[in-house]
């Protein structure tokens, strides 16, 4: 990825406290200063905007305690578990709270909730493609990585937007659920992203290219070769266009 939107930076990471009024919930919020000063506000409007509505299913107080885990706990191997167990439940009021946690500091609590929100399939893809217009860039690259695993075709639209993403690591996402989504209407916009600044976006788009394609995306995957300078992203083309076949 580019050295700037990939760089390492040390976060200065807090604790917010947030109420919500209308049902008197107290969330102690983990949030990375360094690396998304306004998430607790995006946080809270997330959990803001769920139904409050008094529920009687016995199974809220067990979903309200993985949830104060994965927002509260200091420790991420809390976070993660109490994610997998949202994610497994099936339990779609779980939606809002896994998104929350896209901000968490600690990647590989994003990466679980992320595979935990895809778990909860359909009624997931209309939260995460508002994600993808997030001001945060690691929330839309795991929005799309969730829009990837659920492989709902009316997320196409978005992901191709998000192909112009300003962050490669966006479009590296995006371009790869698009392969997996497997829908023809990407087929051309991706062959503009083979030319992308970055190699891990045009190594993206090529598989994708060919996913959707076959046969058919051998013109643009040679011609590309030809022009392609970065040897890991050649190498690619060259598997793809003769160790995978003349088509389908």
């Amino acid at each position: 990825m580019s050295a700037v939107s990939s760089a390492c930076i040390a976060p200065a990471c807090v604790l917010e406290r947030c109420i919500d009024p209308r049902s008197g919930i107290i969330a102690m919020v983990h949030v990375c200063r360094t690396f998304y000063p306004r998430a607790p506000h995006q946080m809270w409007e997330i959990l803001m905007n769920r139904d409050t509505e008094a529920d009687e299913d016995p199974q809220t107080g067990e979903r309200d305690r993985h949830v104060a885990a994965l927002l509260q706990s200091a420790d991420p191997a809390d976070r993660i578990a109490a994610a997998r167990v949202l994610g497994a439940s099936g339990d779609t009021e779980a939606i809002p709270h896994l998104l929350a946690a896209f901000y968490d500091p600690v990647k590989e609590v994003r990466a679980h909730a992320s595979a935990a929100v895809a778990m909860l399939g359909a009624a997931a893809v209309g939260p995460l493609i508002g994600m993808l217009q997030e001001p945060n860039w690691m929330a839309r690259y795991r929005a799309a990585e969730a829009l990837s695993r659920i492989g709902d075709i009316s997320a196409v639209e978005p992901l191709l937007r998000a192909l112009d993403d300003p962050i490669d690591h966006v479009r590296y996402m995006s371009a790869k659920a698009l392969g997996i989504i497997g829908d023809a209407r990407a087929f051309e916009p991706l062959q503009r992203v083979l030319r992308d600044e970055n190699e891990f976006v045009r190594r993206s788009a090529a598989i994708a290219l060919w996913a959707i394609g076959g046969g058919k995306a051998r013109p643009a995957l040679a011609e590309a070769l030809r022009c392609e300078e970065c040897e890991e992203v050649r190498q690619t083309l060259a598997e793809i266009l003769d160790v995978r076949g003349s088509g389908r």
